[in-house]
């Protein structure tokens, strides 16, 4: 997922330019073994639809590492020099206050402008790796379909009142589709909040980045349920917004070590809560390995807010061999998850009423 404030994270792999030898391409791949039940089927459709494209894309990574490689020895110099460089402006300059935060804005544009050039044929390679590869991964799941970049409208999920208070968002790696007549959507989000007295969109703090999920559910819920790993915030904001929400204590105890629950109308929300649901919504917590995500049973469907401490749709390294398999076998685990909370509601609930 890309996001403004997350630019250097890759930026490691500098190192990694610098001290690797110049890559070769692999000319072998593993087949992809199926070890679980939902992955049925997957070994064939890796071999004729991924296969012949990661063993092109091997040699795009290849000349991609090279290339970036070749430009962070060109530019290697540059990155040495530049702080000798505006040490002299500033004694010649006399440590001027002007000069020393002019001088200092220069070096850091330099620095930037040839960081994002020897990162330029690795951005292009990942970038077409996400119109290519992850679409056929997707593919695979009947009536679904994935979209790298999407222009996403978050807005419309504060309804759900699980969402911290944001500035900006961006959005992509968007997956719609419909499973036994439910319909899902799962897109990957970054909110971002302004800091105090900043307006600039460059001056902002991340405040969640991970997953948002919805899925329709054929009941209209009398009111509104969360489920919560923090009550604090879910029951201070609906005080402030003068809205009274019960703290509802449930029989499951290792649900009730990991969850909270409030809600407005305690019947409704029991009946949401059966026990079928709650294993499985432990069993996703773990699945995504997110222990704040937090839920919100309101207006015909379920939402959650799935923190992430890495993006879902990302390749691995650039200067290892991918073959793409450990993303697929993670994506239809993920998904799988969410089919398992779909299948729980459907037969706990009078679907239709």
């Amino acid at each position: 997922m890309k996001v403004e404030n997350q630019a250097m994270p890759d930026g490691a792999s500098l190192f990694s330019l610098l001290f690797s030898k110049k890559a070769r391409a692999v000319q072998t791949f593993n087949d992809f073994v199926e070890t679980e039940e939902y992955e049925k089927g997957f070994s064939k459709h890796y071999k004729e639809n991924l296969l012949p494209l990661i063993t092109g894309y091997e040699e795009k990574r290849v000349a991609a590492f090279n290339q970036a490689r070749r430009s962070l020895f060109f530019f290697l110099p540059v990155f040495i020099l530049i702080p000798f460089l505006t040490y002299g402006v500033w004694v010649f300059w006399d440590f001027h206050e002007d000069v020393i935060e002019f001088t200092s804005w220069i070096a850091l544009s330099v620095y930037a402008a040839s960081y994002l050039y020897i990162k330029k044929s690795i951005r292009l390679y990942r970038s077409s790796i996400k119109t290519e590869i992850f679409p056929k991964i997707v593919g695979f799941i009947e009536g679904f379909s994935y979209e790298p970049e999407y222009n996403y409208d978050v807005r419309k999920y504060e309804k759900y009142d699980i969402l911290p208070s944001y500035d900006l968002e961006v959005c992509e790696d968007h997956i719609r589709g419909t499973y036994k007549g439910l319909e899902i959507e799962l897109v990957e989000a970054s909110l971002q909040k302004r800091k105090v007295f900043r307006r600039s969109k460059l001056d902002t703090k991340e405040v969640f980045s991970g997953l948002l999920i919805k899925l329709n559910v054929a009941k209209n819920f009398k009111g509104k349920t969360i489920i919560t790993a923090d009550g604090g915030f879910v029951k201070n904001f609906f005080n402030e917004m003068g809205q009274e929400l019960e703290y509802i204590k449930l029989e499951d105890p290792e649900f009730e070590n990991v969850f909270e629950v409030y809600s407005d109308d305690q019947v409704d929300a029991r009946y949401l809560l059966t026990t079928s649901f709650m294993e499985r919504l432990i069993d996703i917590r773990k699945v995504f390995n997110s222990d704040t995500m937090k839920c919100s049973f309101f207006d015909r469907s379920l939402f959650m807010a799935v923190p992430l401490e890495k993006n879902m749709f990302e390749p691995g390294p650039i200067n290892k061999p991918e073959d793409f398999i450990d993303d697929a076998k993670s994506l239809l685990k993920e998904i799988q998850a969410i089919f398992e909370i779909s299948d729980t509601l459907k037969l706990d609930m009078d679907i239709g009423t």
